[in-house]
Order: C-alpha cells, then sequence, then structure tokens
C-alpha cells in the first residue's frame, strides 16, 4: 500500500494505491488519522489505485468519516474501484460516505469541497 497526499485547497487529497487490508490499516489508519488530529479538516481519498479493500480497510474507512465529523470536518471518497462500490452498496455503507466518480468534482461549486466555503477553526 501507498498513499500519495496532495494539496488542493480547501482540502488534502490522499491517493492510495495497492491493497488496504489486515497488513497494511494500522499505517494507513495512522498516517490519516494523523492528518485530521493534526489540523486537516477536508480529506478527499482517491481510491483509484486501489486493488482490494478487506473489513480492515472499510473501518479505517469508518473510523476516518467518524473523526472527521466528531472535529466538524468533511471526508469523501473518490474513484472507487467497481468490486469496492458494491461491497459497500451491498452492505449499505455507501450511504455514511460521500462519493464522486472524479476527485475534480468534489471542489465544483455543487460538490462537498466546492460548497465549503470556510474550513472550521482547529478545536
Amino acid at each position: 500500500m501507498k498513499i500519495t497526499l496532495n494539496d488542493r485547497p480547501p482540502a488534502k487529497i490522499a491517493v492510495v494505491s495497492g491493497r488496504l487490508d489486515v497488513n497494511t490499516a494500522d499505517e494507513a489508519q495512522k498516517l490519516l488519522m494523523g492528518l485530521l488530529d493534526d489540523g486537516c479538516r477536508a480529506l478527499l481519498l482517491d481510491l483509484g489505485n486501489v486493488e482490494y479493500l478487506s473489513s480492515y480497510g472499510l473501518r479505517v474507512l469508518l473510523l476516518l468519516a467518524k473523526r472527521s465529523a466528531v472535529l466538524n470536518g468533511i471526508f469523501a471518497l473518490a474513484r472507487i474501484p467497481t468490486p469496492i462500490r458494491r461491497m459497500l452498496d451491498v452492505s449499505g455503507l455507501s450511504t455514511c460516505f460521500s462519493i464522486y466518480a472524479d476527485p475534480e468534482d468534489a471542489f465544483l461549486p455543487e460538490g462537498l469541497f466546492g460548497k465549503w466555503n470556510k474550513l472550521p477553526e482547529k478545536n
């Protein structure tokens, strides 16, 4: 698993590649939760290069969404591969996330990040 971070004001985009599973979930959680805890209030995960998402990886996504909400931030997913999207839909968990086909769609005026004009103050 590899995570590449890109700044795209007002957000950070984390491009995740490889497998997000029992062997990599802790590392991903530590890095991405660290971003939120260090003041990032707008985070978009680009999952287009994720080959496999296990229940451990899914847990990381849910924890990130929950932590972001607690911090009055925003969190979204983009470019979810079809098998992973199917798993989210069948489990009913796709409703827990803002999901975009393309990361740039989230920054359009009607997108989640486009609507978010002012970053909340860090608590």
